[in-house]
């Protein structure tokens, strides 16, 4: 889904949730609510509105496996999140597993990326001129 320029964009490193536009917002969820395998995790697109937390067995890695990525572009780069780290956020289950909540909400004028970038990428701030440049994050050598 493409979005027109809201009117703050933010690269929150204080929250994990996403923040999109209603347009875009809907679009996502749509297209998530109608991946088999968000069906079968999650059920109907009702999901991102609920706050209680979806329990399952299934690891946040094999989470990502099976449900798509979010796909971000910005100004010709492209970043895909994994559903772990963008529109689904987990938690350890006290009596074991993981509780899954949505991290995806609409917001009429605010573009707010969470932290979700800052986990899978390196950011520069360019203060000088209010650019940020994101470059993919690279494990550490052994």
């Amino acid at each position: 889904a493409d979005l027109a320029a809201p009117s703050l964009a933010v690269l929150d490193t204080g929250g994990y949730n996403l923040f999109i536009p209603a347009g875009p917002y809907q679009t996502l969820v749509k297209a998530l609510a109608a991946d088999p395998s968000f069906k079968q995790q999650f059920g109907d697109a009702s999901w991102f509105l609920t706050t209680t937390p979806t329990t399952l067995a299934t690891t946040p890695a094999d989470l990502d496996a099976k449900l798509p990525p979010l796909t971000v572009k910005l100004d010709g780069l492209t970043v895909e999140l994994p559903a772990s780290t963008s529109y689904v956020h987990w938690f350890v289950h006290p009596a074991g597993g993981y509780d899954y909540v949505p991290a995806m909400f609409s917001d009429p004028s605010l573009l707010d990326l969470g932290d979700a970038f800052m986990h899978t990428n390196v950011l520069f701030f360019d203060r000088k001129n209010a650019r940020v440049g994101l470059a993919p994050a690279q494990p550490c050598p052994p």
